[in-house]
C-alpha cells in the first residue's frame, strides 16, 4: 500500500514535535510496555509447556443430549450474553483471521446457545455478540499500533538510521525496518488482548522445540506476529503519523477515516506474502495455562479504552 512519504530534515523534526506536545497538552500517554514477558525467553531456559486450544473449542461444542424444550428457561438478556470461553475462543479466532465470518461464526458463540438445532433469535444475537466482540478487538489491536508506533518515532525520528531508511525506495525494506525496532515488549503490547488467549512465550521462545511439529506451529507463529507488526507500524506510520513540513499543519491522526487504510492494511495482512500460505488452524493454537481464568485479564491502560473514530460502522 504504497505512499508519499515526507522525509526532509524538518519533516521528521515536525513529526516528532507533534509527538511531543500530544504528551504535553495530555492528548497522548506513551504506553507502558511490560518487560517481563521476554524474561526466560532464552535456549537455556525451560521452554513452555504446548496447550493446543483444540481442546477448549472442543468444550464449546453443542451437547448432543440437550433437551431442545428449555430453550426458554433462561432469560432472554442472560441467554446471548458471551461467556469468559467465548471470548477466549474470539480473541483466538481475530489473532489468526483478523474477522469472524463463516464457520468461525459457529465456532465462537456460548455453548448454551449453540445447544439448541433451530437458527432462532437469540442464534442471531449472539453471533451478532461476537462479531461485535472481535470489532472492538480489532479496533483496540489497531490502537495499540499506533501507540507503539508514536513510541518508536519519538526515540528514533532524530536518528540517521531511521531518516535513511524512510528515505529508500524499497517499501518492504522500510517496514522491515519498523519491525527490527519493536521489542518483544512492543510486540507483547499490540497483541496483549489476544494474549489473554495465547501463549506469548510460546511463539517467541528462542530454543527449537523438541517436537518437529511443535516447533513449526512456533515458527509459523512467530513470523505471523513479526510479519503483521512490521506492516502495521510502518502502515500507522505512514498514512496516519508523518507530516510535511511545507505545507500548512494538519495532523492526520485526528482527522476522521485516516483509519480506512490501516485497517484494509490490517484486514488483508494474512492474505498477503509471506503469511498467504501459512496454515490457519485454530485447534493447533498455543494457550496459556489459565485460559479458562478471568484472572488473567488485564485493565485497559493508557487511553485504551478511548475512542477509536471513524472505525467500526466501516469494520464488518
Amino acid at each position: 500500500m504504497a505512499i508519499t512519504l515526507y522525509t526532509t530534515d524538518d519533516d521528521f523534526k515536525l513529526t516528532k514535535t507533534i509527538i511531543t506536545e500530544s504528551i504535553a497538552n495530555k492528548k497522548w500517554a506513551k504506553p507502558i510496555f511490560d518487560e517481563s514477558v521476554a524474561l526466560n525467553l532464552e535456549a537455556i531456559d525451560e521452554p513452555p509447556v504446548y496447550i493446543p486450544l483444540g481442546q477448549y473449542i472442543n468444550m464449546n461444542k453443542p451437547d448432543p443430549n440437550i433437551d431442545q424444550g428449555t430453550r426458554l428457561d433462561q432469560e432472554s438478556d442472560i441467554a446471548v450474553q458471551l461467556t469468559h470461553l467465548s471470548k477466549q475462543l474470539i480473541r483466538s479466532t481475530e489473532f489468526v483471521f483478523y474477522k469472524i465470518s463463516g464457520d468461525n461464526v459457529d465456532l465462537c458463540p456460548p455453548k448454551h446457545v449453540k445447544n439448541f438445532d433451530q437458527y432462532w433469535v437469540d442464534t442471531r444475537v449472539a453471533e451478532a455478540n461476537v462479531r461485535a466482540f472481535a470489532t472492538s478487538l480489532s479496533a483496540k489491536t489497531i490502537q495499540n499500533c499506533r501507540d507503539v508506533a508514536k513510541a518508536i518515532v519519538l526515540k528514533h525520528a532524530d536518528d540517521l538510521a531511521f531518516r535513511e531508511k524512510m528515505r529508500s525506495n524499497n517499501e518492504n525494506e522500510r517496514a522491515a525496518y519498523f519491525g527490527n525496532l519493536a521489542t518483544p515488549a512492543m510486540k507483547y503490547f499490540i497483541f496483549r488482548n489476544q494474549f489473554q488467549a495465547l501463549k506469548f512465550a510460546f511463539i517467541f521462545h528462542k530454543a527449537t522445540r523438541s517436537v518437529p511439529a511443535e516447533e513449526t506451529i512456533r515458527q509459523n507463529l512467530c513470523l505471523r506476529v513479526d510479519f503483521i507488526t512490521a506492516t502495521m507500524l510502518y502502515t500507522t506510520y505512514a498514512h496516519r503519523l508523518q507530516v510535511e513540513a511545507a505545507k500548512p499543519f494538519v495532523n492526520r491522526d485526528e482527522i476522521p477515516g485516516t483509519n480506512d487504510a490501516i485497517l484494509v492494511a490490517y484486514k488483508l495482512c494474512t492474505s498477503r506474502n509471506p503469511l498467504a500460505h501459512l496454515p490457519k488452524n485454530l485447534t493447533l493454537l498455543p494457550v496459556t495455562r489459565d485460559i479458562l481464568s478471568k484472572k488473567n485479564l488485564t485493565t485497559p491502560k493508557n487511553n485504551e479504552a478511548e475512542a477509536f473514530p471513524d472505525l467500526d460502522e466501516n469494520f464488518n
